[in-house]
């Protein structure tokens, strides 16, 4: 059970706030660094037929703002809904909140808010990309991901989604689904990380470290492999490798892919859940 009232009021704050603000000026530098990286760095664009996803992040295998915003996106998620529950404590209205209902319920609504505002804020570049380019090159052109087996041929060819890539059968199915399914991706666990964000707060008496807290936890798992360097692959069960779908990986990769994105879709719920747990046991006492 959650308060409608505290979400509703909890989401409006965080949508008028200078973090939200800030959010939008990221995504719109991501949105222009892509563009210009693809353009003044030295990239050779291969033709190929006209798509408005050879320049949306995350899709584009050309420019730099892909590998900027995969790092980014947990941190501009965190930064808009990480510290609702912190605001509340800080602020000094959770006591009054408590007094109106239960420890439980603000706890619960404000997770709820937190993933709302941080599915927003970590899909924002993804979307602003897209409209970006869609109205800037209004079509959407399949393109074959094979590569040929002709070395001359591939030196020319290119590739947008790999047919290795996780995605590339609902890319071959439906480009609008395809565009969608990575867009819904991105928000559930820019949402996820959040939460973890929103869980740890009260752990943390430092303002806005909480905010670090999804940032730091998956750097910390994209550097598993170099701590467990006996597992192949491993590497492939982070975020920053299976939402790079233009990424040519081997078809081993595909299956960690969808391996990492179970277990993120479990694990990071888990650990917000073991959070607010031991929250509960240090609240009650």
């Amino acid at each position: 059970m959650i308060s409608k009232k505290m979400l509703f009021t909890q989401l409006r704050r965080g949508l008028l706030s200078i973090r939200f603000a800030i959010v939008v000026v990221l995504s719109l530098f991501l949105v222009g660094f892509q563009w210009w990286t693809m353009r003044h760095t030295g990239y050779r664009i291969q033709w190929h037929e006209p798509t408005f996803l050879d320049e949306v992040l995350l899709f584009a295998p050309d420019g730099s703002g892909t590998t900027l915003y995969l790092f980014l996106f947990p941190f501009l998620a965190a930064l808009v809904g990480g510290s609702v529950l912190a605001v509340e404590r800080r602020s000094g209205r959770l006591l009054l909140l408590q007094a109106r209902s239960s420890y439980g319920v603000v706890e619960r609504t404000s997770l709820c808010s937190g993933f709302l505002l941080g599915a927003l804020g970590g899909v924002l570049p993804y979307v602003m990309s897209l409209v970006f380019s869609a109205v800037r090159n209004p079509h959407l052109t399949f393109i074959d991901g094979v590569e040929s087996s002709d070395m001359e041929i591939r030196s020319f060819q290119y590739i947008l989604v790999s047919s290795e890539s996780w995605i590339y059968p609902i890319y071959r199915l439906n480009q609008p689904l395809c565009i969608v399914v990575l867009g819904l991706l991105v928000a559930v666990i820019s949402g996820l990380f959040t939460c973890i964000a929103v869980a740890i707060s009260p752990f943390v008496k430092r303002g806005h470290v909480e905010v670090m807290v999804p940032v730091a936890f998956m750097l910390l798992w994209w550097m598993l492999p170099v701590y467990v360097p006996h597992l192949p692959y491993t590497e492939d069960a982070n975020p920053i490798l299976y939402l790079d779908v233009d990424s040519s990986r081997p078809w081993e990769a595909k299956t960690a892919n969808l391996i990492g994105i179970a277990i993120t879709l479990v694990a990071l719920p888990a650990i917000t859940a073991v959070l607010c747990w031991l929250q509960r046991r240090f609240h009650d006492r």
